[in-house]
């Protein structure tokens, strides 16, 4: 008889969580979120970087126990959720990765939970043949509250067997207003062209899609301009936006369309005024989003560069050299606004965005167009130096309004090779 495998995740003794807030089935604002019976096991001491949460509704994983964990979470500012068989629950928060509670998830209750939350009941033996899934998912908290979140599920080790890793990563309801993200007011200006391309580069996890989203939120307040969308997944909901003045729709990839290249050509056919294509990765991607800022379309995409200088050598790395001259070209004619942006932990709490960011007028565009390739990067870095905003300059503001510690603006610095009296002001 096989050994029965308890998980417990323990719950704080009298309902007190260790911010001295209540939580669980000891807090009104969780009611119905989990069972009042379930057993509660004896507060005991916590691992450095550990924390509880509220109490299980019963001895394997449940829905109502994921519900009740994301719930909560999102009451500590979680943006992350990580399950893996081999390992405990752990909750990012502000940038900072925390062990939850206390023993490994199962891997016959997180392949259930899987297949659940995918809306797949092959997805478990999908992962575990070495398919990664992405996916998304919505739960309902109440009839007016719902917890949204993408999904990513990859095989891993676990000792000599396979086993199984569920990263989830809370999303916003509603797209943040710009104006809570603080763009700056130049930059602002220009992310609202009536044609062209606006490219926001940086790395995972800096929030190039929670950007793109508040632009479209602005847009779709204030613009009669039709919007399509296709994402992977979708992240904020567009189509909820109260006082919409135009048609949104928002399409996943793949689960509405097979990919961002069959997305480029399908959003020729819509009548769309303003498009999102959430990842240029590919030539086919790339043309297609070119090709509509050449139509007319005002497009919006991401693209995975650390720099604004980047971005043309990251845009033809993917096309055979022959194809550089006119994809430089193409790009050059359409492009209105690159913007890099970065996500840096605050002294006092979460993560503060610094954007380096350069607005291309047709004088800038026509000066670029007669640049050999080999030099463009360069030329762009003295654009972004000379016409638009270098990191550097964004991170030293931030440091001194007490955004963020010296030691991020001395290792800028240092990636940019610049010494410390250097440019930043």
């Amino acid at each position: 008889m096989a050994k029965e495998t308890k998980s417990w995740i323990s719950a704080p003794p009298e309902g007190q969580g260790p911010d001295g807030a209540r939580y669980g089935a000891f807090d009104e604002s969780f009611e119905g979120l989990t069972a009042s019976g379930g057993p509660i096991r004896p507060d005991r001491p916590k691992a450095e970087g550990e924390f509880d949460w509220p109490q299980r509704s019963g001895r394997d994983w449940a829905m109502e126990d994921l519900l009740s964990l994301m719930a909560w979470g999102r009451k500590r500012g979680m943006s992350d959720l990580v399950f893996t068989s081999s390992d405990g629950p752990w909750m990012r928060v502000s940038g900072i990765w925390e062990r939850v509670g206390e023993g490994s998830v199962p891997i016959t209750e997180l392949t259930a939970l899987l297949n659940r939350l995918s809306r797949n009941e092959a997805a478990a033996s999908m992962v575990g043949s070495g398919v990664e899934l992405d996916f998304g998912c919505e739960l309902s908290q109440g009839r007016f509250d719902k917890i949204r979140f993408r999904g990513n599920a990859t095989a891993v080790a676990d000792g000599w067997t396979t086993g199984l890793t569920v990263t989830l990563r809370l999303l916003p309801e509603l797209p943040p207003s710009p104006e809570s993200l603080g763009i700056e007011p130049e930059l602002f200006a220009a992310l609202f062209p009536a044609n062209g391309l606006v490219a926001v580069t940086g790395v995972m996890g800096s929030g190039k899609t929670t950007l793109l989203a508040s632009i479209l939120r602005r847009l779709s307040e204030t613009c009669p301009r039709h919007i399509a969308t296709f994402e992977s997944p979708i992240e904020c909901d567009l189509v909820s936006v109260p006082g919409r003045k135009a048609p949104v729709e928002q399409s996943e990839i793949p689960r509405h369309v097979g990919s961002f290249a069959e997305a480029a050509r399908n959003l020729t056919r819509r009548a769309a005024d303003v498009v999102l294509i959430g990842e240029s990765r590919d030539p086919q991607t790339i043309r297609g989003v070119l090709e509509a800022a050449e139509i007319g379309v005002t497009a919006y995409t991401t693209l995975h560069t650390r720099s604004v200088a980047d971005t043309v050598g990251r845009l033809i790395s993917v096309f055979n050299q022959k194809e550089w001259a006119s994809v430089v070209s193409m790009f050059l004619s359409a492009i209105r606004v690159i913007v890099q942006q970065r996500l840096y932990p605050s002294p006092g709490g979460g993560r503060q965005a610094v954007r380096e960011y350069l607005v291309l007028d047709g004088e800038a565009r026509s000066r670029l167009l007669t640049v050999p390739i080999h030099l463009l990067s360069l030329e762009i870095e003295n654009l972004v130096q000379t016409r638009g905003q270098p990191l550097e300059r964004a991170v030293r503001r931030a440091v001194l309004a007490g955004k963020l510690s010296p030691e991020i603006l001395a290792g800028v610095l240092a990636e940019k090779g610049r010494r410390p009296n250097g440019d930043g002001q």
